[in-house]
């Protein structure tokens, strides 16, 4: 049996309620995608994990879990909400970034009034926010591209 250190790499899953994300979603992301009552999933990234680690567990979960779904970054902005279609490598990009951990970005999977799978970084970069249809195709995503990496996965 192996006991893991403090120093190992952890990804930790949580599963929320249905009503969850809409009842915690900022309200530029609401006014854009009205009420929604999809599953809820929190990511918290390893207190280690590098940028670019965070952009391929991005990159393997859009790949596995997006599939046909058009990407539409929402973002907030003194006091305007942007929307930018196609814009997967844009939201990757702002990875780490002010605008990442602030909460004023999301990426929305599908029609912007009824999407389908919603990412939310949230809490100064230590969590991703998720919301979809059904969760279990991305936890089983989450955990591939985790041993890839050389990451643990614990769900809480």
């Amino acid at each position: 049996m192996t006991w893991l250190t403090e120093e190992d790499p952890v990804m930790v899953t949580f599963r929320e309620s249905a009503d969850e994300f809409g009842e915690n979603a900022p309200s530029f992301l609401l006014k854009e995608t009205g009420s929604m009552r999809l599953e809820s999933l929190d990511l918290q990234w390893p207190g280690n994990a590098t940028t670019e680690q965070k952009r391929r567990v991005l990159r393997s979960m859009a790949a596995a879990t997006a599939k046909g779904l058009k990407p539409c970054q929402i973002t907030w902005h003194r006091r305007k909400t942007r929307i930018a279609a196609d814009a997967l490598v844009e939201f990757m990009a702002s990875v780490d970034e002010d605008i990442w951990w602030l909460g004023h970005v999301a990426l929305v999977f599908g029609p912007v009034d009824r999407p389908e799978m919603i990412w939310l970084p949230g809490c100064d970069g230590t969590f991703l926010h998720i919301a979809a249809s059904e969760t279990d195709g991305i936890l089983e995503a989450v955990q591939e591209i985790s041993l890839e990496i050389g990451w643990t996965t614990e769900a809480q």
